[in-house]
């Protein structure tokens, strides 16, 4: 049984910070096809999720899949490098840890508190007008090696880079990273990445 974060907060901050037509008109579906992504991945591996609200007790799991968590307060970021450091595996999702629990963008680079745990910062980031591919086809995807609507440019600090844009500008920054920190890892996707990735990852 795998938990994933989820709350209807974290929906009406997005909306509310508006990240262009096409991600914004999507909003509600992207966000659920992140967590039905996940859940699709661990289906597939013949495993269960559910979903936790941000104030239960996480720390028993192996794995926790956080999606697009936009908003959350000092303590549940904290709490979450924790329990990376004690050993747990996070898979998280764009645009986490940028805001506080007020929706107000913190001051710190991105993504605030979590940036140890994940091994990364970043200040910039870009909507997609066309779908990207991933440089070499990391994933073995075929054609559905494509990523769309958002690109976060992330900066490595001690995260390892999992696969790049196919592109000349965006291919500067990775779109998906893993970082070691403590006894567990925290795999971070900058992008909307295709389903059948979170299975191969």
């Amino acid at each position: 049984m795998e938990p994933r974060l989820g709350q209807r907060d974290q929906l009406y901050a997005l909306r509310w910070r508006r990240a262009g037509e096409k991600l914004d008109r999507g909003t509600r579906r992207l966000r659920v096809a992140c967590a039905a992504n996940a859940q699709s991945a661990l289906r597939h591996e013949r495993r269960f999720g559910f979903c936790l609200s941000e104030t239960q007790d996480f720390s028993s799991y192996k794995l926790l899949i956080v999606p697009a968590l936009y908003i959350a307060d000092d303590a549940l970021l904290q709490r979450i490098s924790d329990y990376v450091k004690k050993g747990g595996h996070v898979v998280m999702t764009f645009k986490s840890g940028f805001a506080n629990e007020n929706s107000a963008v913190r001051w710190v680079r991105a993504p605030g508190p979590l940036r140890e745990a994940a091994g990364l910062s970043y200040q910039e980031f870009s909507n997609l007008e066309h779908s990207l591919a991933l440089k070499d086809d990391p994933f073995q995807l075929g054609d559905a090696n494509k990523v769309q609507y958002w690109a976060e440019f992330l900066m490595p600090e001690h995260a390892k880079a999992l696969a790049y844009y196919d592109h000349p500008f965006f291919g500067k920054w990775p779109a998906i990273t893993e970082n070691q920190f403590g006894s567990g890892t925290l795999l971070y996707e900058g992008t909307i990445f295709p389903m059948g990735c979170k299975r191969r990852c």
